[in-house]
């Protein structure tokens, strides 16, 4: 008689992770729920836990990130049950990035984001470049260009800048 396991995990379009993977998951999944109702509830503030709403989101989606890249392959061809290394790395660099906000919100709410330091800067486009692969992977590549014609689009961006000099030559002022 076959598996039954077996064949869910060919269908699926999510890894089934076992042993320690798959527990951990299944922590993770029963707990953002949890700790999404403690912090909707306030009732972490009741119990003298006062966090930042950006340390929330911080919090948010480093979990979110945790699932996507242990539950979420990169391909169709992609392992179904083992989660290979660079989904692990992925998603160490996803969490060092929203851990490091998490930690340091506040310092960043104080200054508006003024004197970020290199280090601050690359964890920043480290952690774009993980959150553009896991809506490449959940959502798919409309997805991208959407969020990259809104790079694209961002006053400081080269094509707006350069959009912008041919608009003041074209009247003139250049």
């Amino acid at each position: 008689m076959p598996d039954i396991d077996a064949q869910r995990v060919g269908i699926s379009r999510y890894r089934q992770p076992r042993g320690s993977w798959g527990r951990a998951v299944r922590i993770i999944a029963v707990g953002l729920p949890v700790y999404g109702l403690l912090y909707i509830g306030n009732i972490l503030v009741d119990r003298g836990v006062d966090i930042y709403s950006g340390t929330h989101s911080a919090v948010f989606l480093a979990v979110i990130l945790t699932l996507v890249f242990l539950l979420v392959p990169a391909s169709k061809k992609a392992a179904c049950t083992a989660v290979p290394w660079y989904d692990i790395a992925l998603l160490l660099t996803g969490l060092t990035g929203t851990v490091y906000m998490a930690f340091n919100y506040e310092r960043v709410l104080r200054t508006g984001g003024a004197g970020i330091t290199i280090t601050e800067q690359v964890l920043g486009v480290l952690l774009v470049l993980v959150l553009l692969e896991a809506m490449r992977r959940t959502v798919g590549w409309p997805m991208i260009v959407v969020a990259g014609s809104f790079f694209l689009s961002t006053p400081n961006s080269p094509i707006c800048f350069r959009a912008s000099l041919m608009g003041q030559i074209s009247r003139g002022r250049g």
